[in-house]
């Protein structure tokens, strides 16, 4: 598709946090890390298996909503929070790539 990057194509016009999960499942395909080691740490306590896959699904949500009541007593709009960290991440995983 003569694509410079693994990023390229992922539309700037998705929700934050589907944009976020698409960028990261990207680059994880590419094989480029992302996230700090604690972020890997709590990654792989999470690969172990679950007694019902909706416990995982549960865990998440109530871990995204948890950080939306913290933005938000914070006065810090989530989605705009997102979107920057987004873009701090796709710099890394661009110069992870050259």
């Amino acid at each position: 598709k003569g694509r410079r990057s693994v990023l390229d194509g992922v539309p700037v016009t998705l929700p934050a946090l589907a944009r976020a999960q698409k960028v990261v499942s990207r680059a994880r395909k590419a094989g480029i890390a992302v996230g700090s080691p604690a972020d890997e740490r709590q990654d792989e306590r999470q690969d172990e298996p679950q007694d019902e896959p909706q416990d995982a699904v549960g865990a998440v949500g109530a871990a995204l909503l948890a950080l939306v009541r913290r933005a938000d007593a914070s006065g810090v709009d989530a989605e705009s929070a997102l979107r920057e960290a987004t873009r701090l991440l796709e710099t890394q995983v661009r110069a992870a790539e050259e």
